[in-house]
């Protein structure tokens, strides 16, 4: 792999360059949570605008925790959901995966970090709503 990446950068250094270019831009982007949670949070009424910025700060918290930035991933995934627990709670067909997808990547940061999810009341808050909606066995 190493050998190939190299010989790429050798024969293509102006795509090499671009793709620099690209993963500077990417981590420059990383900043993006930090501006997205302190932003006033939109109107619940806005569900448009709601389902948007849970949905970037789920991907935000992705990938902080790929780059090893734990708290900053589980502060960015706890907003994500608890932005979507209102949304489960007035449309549950529709938003019921995306809580169980949240409430995972919430629960893994806390895994990394060594602290029980469990103990936070906004995982047990959303761990109680999938257990009340979701349709049993």
């Amino acid at each position: 792999m190493v050998h190939e990446a190299r010989f790429w950068r050798q024969q293509y250094p102006q795509r090499h360059a671009e793709h620099l270019a690209d993963a500077d831009e990417f981590i420059a982007g990383l900043r993006a949570p930090s501006t997205l949670l302190d932003r006033p949070l939109p109107s619940p009424e806005d569900e448009a605008a709601v389902r948007v910025r849970s949905g970037l700060l789920t991907n935000a918290g992705k990938r902080l925790a790929d780059l090893g930035r734990r708290d900053q991933a589980l502060q960015a995934t706890a907003e994500a959901v608890r932005l979507t627990l209102p949304l489960v709670e007035r449309c549950p067909h529709a938003f019921l995966d995306r809580l169980r997808n949240r409430l995972q990547n919430l629960r893994q940061p806390y895994a990394e970090l060594d602290h029980d999810p469990d103990a936070d009341p906004l995982v047990r808050q959303a761990t109680e709503l999938l257990a009340r909606l979701e349709p049993g066995p």
